[in-house]
């Protein structure tokens, strides 16, 4: 029995992290169009793009990783389509 009330203690508290930052792979035609916008007209040779819807407390935001010109690239949007955050990986 103690055995069972861990268990239900341990998916609630993993449910409930998992609500806070819930991440999730779109496809292009699921990004919001004001992002899409925002990201090809930033990035118009962009290739490999990747998208990820991510929410954290309550907040979506959108994250595409992308190369250009053999390097990577990761960039934030909010649903708006203003960008956020931008980062080039090494």
């Amino acid at each position: 029995m103690k055995l069972n009330h861990s268990l239900i203690a341990f998916t609630a508290i993993y449910l409930s992290a998992s609500a806070v930052n819930a991440d999730k792979e779109l496809l292009e035609a699921e990004v919001p169009a004001a992002v899409m916008q925002a990201f090809k007209a930033a990035y118009p040779n962009a290739t490999e793009a990747k998208f990820e819807e991510e929410t954290e407390k309550g907040i979506k935001t959108y994250e595409v990783e992308f190369k250009v010109d053999g390097k990577k690239f990761e960039v934030d949007y909010s649903a708006d389509g203003k960008q956020l955050k931008a980062e080039q990986d090494d």
